[in-house]
């Protein structure tokens, strides 16, 4: 009877010594990634800075230099610039100028089209790429953010190219 307690006992301490105490492994969290807020500050600075000659093209042109052409600059006179000889009863200056590439004919079309690129560039650089905590995703928005607002009112508010 003992030789059968001890084969027991035996066999069951080895069993126990076959199973591994699993604890599964902490999940690290990845530090923040600089170089992706950076681009993503980039694109909102080009954005703002954009929207900031669109805004002045509109509503201040006065605040351009003279020796920008009025022309182009001023988007209460460039808005002809998509026509035949300024003329809108003269049909369109080239093929699809009135609609595709409205953004060749004047700044005010040119920095819309720049800025919402930029929009876009910086929300693809946000939302794509691996899984990140939620936020890393805040972080490079309020960055992109405070990036557009300071190169918006350079060029606008401020006027940085003011006569």
């Amino acid at each position: 009877m003992k030789l059968h307690t001890f084969f027991f006992c035996l066999l069951f301490c080895s069993a126990l010594g076959a199973q591994e105490l699993h604890i599964p492994p902490t999940k690290e969290v990845p530090a923040y990634n600089w170089k992706r807020g950076a681009i993503v500050a980039g694109f909102g600075f080009v954005g703002g800075a954009a929207m900031g000659v669109h805004e002045t093209s509109v509503h201040k042109p006065w605040n351009f230099p003279l020796s920008w052409n009025a022309q182009y600059w001023d988007a209460s006179k460039s808005w002809t610039n998509k026509y035949e000889n300024g003329d809108p009863n003269l049909g369109p200056k080239f093929p699809l100028s009135t609609s595709a590439l409205v953004w060749t004919t004047d700044a005010k079309h040119l920095s819309a089209t720049v800025h919402r690129a930029a929009i876009l560039g910086a929300g693809i650089t946000i939302g794509f790429g691996e899984k990140r905590p939620w936020w890393h995703y805040a972080a490079d928005a309020v960055l992109g953010f405070a990036a557009y607002s300071t190169a918006f009112h350079m060029g606008y508010t401020y006027s940085i190219w003011k006569r």
